[in-house]
């Protein structure tokens, strides 16, 4: 190959996790792990996500309990979640903090809907942006014969292809969680 297959296939995998990340930012109206992954609190002096501190249960869909190992850091705990914006009301009791997500109306539905196809454009973009740097890159070569050329942009795309599949996969799984009485 006239290009570094390993580099450009991990700057792929690069946009799949940056996407996957993002994802979690965008509400279900359920309760899950991803929703509380982003979420850090202070423990002694370090910040620290959220489950190195506390059990975090699902006793309904739209329901989670965190119960800390450490009882002093329910405030803690509940300030931080209210800080994060996930989209549920924060109570603290006194063994633990239970978060109750609102459900998602149509409209809310389909504005996440519109986020999701937006950003699922966007990392598309970027997967196209780090194609055309390598096609630049061949381009820029000389003395290469043009069989090698075609062979190596052909891989480029194949690769490139397949990171598409893997994005529009990821946004098709979102979707059904953001919708699920979608076609």
């Amino acid at each position: 190959m006239l290009f570094n297959e390993s580099a450009y296939t991990k700057e792929l995998d690069q946009v799949i996790e940056s996407f996957t990340q993002k994802l979690k930012e965008l509400r279900t109206g359920k309760a899950g792990m991803e929703v509380f992954d982003t979420i850090q609190i202070d423990q002694y002096g370090t910040m620290s996500p959220l489950s190195y501190a506390a059990t975090i249960s699902f006793p309904t869909p739209i329901q989670a309990n965190i119960k800390p190992f450490n009882k002093t850091d329910i405030s803690q705990i509940g300030n931080a979640i209210r800080n994060a914006n996930i989209g549920g009301s924060v109570s603290e009791q006194s063994e633990m903090v239970i978060v109750n997500f609102m459900p998602l109306t149509q409209e809310d539905r389909a504005e996440t809907a519109k986020q999701l196809n937006k950003m699922l454009e966007d990392f598309r973009i970027r997967s196209r942006g780090i194609r055309q740097n390598y096609k630049q890159k061949l381009d820029a070569l000389e003395g290469v014969s043009e069989d090698e050329q075609r062979v190596s942009e052909k891989r480029i795309q194949e690769l490139l292809d397949k990171n598409v599949e893997q994005l529009e996969s990821l946004a098709e799984a979102k979707g059904k969680d953001i919708n699920p009485n979608a076609k």
